[in-house]
């Protein structure tokens, strides 16, 4: 097995990563080389951008297949918002346990999007916000990154996945606004807790809410339907009223919260997509601050 992982360790160094673009063949604009590995990432197009969203794929899937999936250059764009869509190896994330041959080989993906990062804030210097947002394996990814990294993001909002990283303190030392969708029958990622597997939604929020130093008090429930709950904690960070913990639920939805409208509690309009959920949460957080 040690062989065996070594082996494809070697053979993902010659190679680079095949997915969403052909990043693996030659260096271009959108890639660099971090652990002696070429990555890359697709991105949308701002004039002048004024924040930046990593939009990260789920397990199994890649760049351009997430683009598509959240839209969230239609949504944010037309904001000022410059959005990135970046590749995990072999179509995975290190978020810590999980998933796929990134966890497996260790990869150093915290390392990778912080250089995505400031590769992008050096080439756009009006970047003021980053945010990150995924699906899946994506989503623990960007939970990841606002455990390790909490300097260089202003807000999370993901679908369907759980912070898989180990907190080596708590309270954070830099809390992090976020935000978890969750569809209440996802067959994939439970949203109740599977023992050796998940730990559940509610539990993920309230690993969020110890890590941004929330007050219990805080909880309320802001939205509640037959098709949405919205449960947040806004008392967070010793009064940093930009810091939130926020859960929202969705019913039958399975595995991608994407597709349906459901209602919000983050807009008088009444019917949303979750990625404009996503970034109407985003905006709140980085105009508090």
């Amino acid at each position: 097995a040690c062989f065996i992982a070594l082996a494809a360790a070697f053979w993902l160094r010659q190679r680079g990563e095949p997915a969403g673009v052909n990043c693996w063949r030659f260096p271009t604009s959108n890639s660099l080389f971090i652990e002696g590995r070429l990555r890359c990432w697709e991105l949308g197009r701002a004039r002048r951008a004024t924040a930046l969203v990593l939009d990260l794929h789920g397990y199994t899937v890649n760049s351009t297949q997430q683009r598509g999936l959240s839209r969230f250059e239609q949504v944010a764009g037309p904001g000022g918002a410059l959005v990135a869509w970046p590749n995990g190896v072999r179509a995975s994330w290190n978020a810590g346990s999980c998933c796929g041959l990134a966890a497996a080989l260790g990869i150093d993906d915290v390392a990778f999007l912080r250089a995505l990062i400031a590769r992008l804030r050096a080439r756009h210097p009006t970047i003021r916000h980053v945010y990150a947002t995924g699906h899946s394996n994506g989503c623990m990814m960007a939970q990841r990154l606002a455990l390790d990294a909490p300097d260089a993001l202003a807000a999370v909002a993901c679908m369907a996945g759980y912070l898989q990283a180990q907190p080596a303190r708590i309270p954070a030392p830099a809390p992090v606004a976020l935000l978890e969708v969750h569809c209440r029958d996802d067959p994939v990622v439970t949203f109740e807790p599977r023992a050796g597997e998940w730990p559940g939604a509610e539990a993920n929020l309230e690993a969020w809410r110890q890590l941004d130093e929330c007050e219990r008090a805080s909880r309320s429930t802001r939205w509640s339907n037959d098709s949405s709950t919205l449960i947040e904690y806004t008392r967070c960070a010793r009064g940093q009223t930009h810091v939130r913990a926020a859960l929202l639920s969705l019913a039958r939805c399975g595995h991608s919260p994407y597709r349906p409208r459901n209602p919000s509690a983050h807009s008088s309009r009444g019917n949303e997509t979750v990625t404009e959920v996503a970034w109407a949460f985003m905006l709140a957080a980085s105009a508090a601050t």
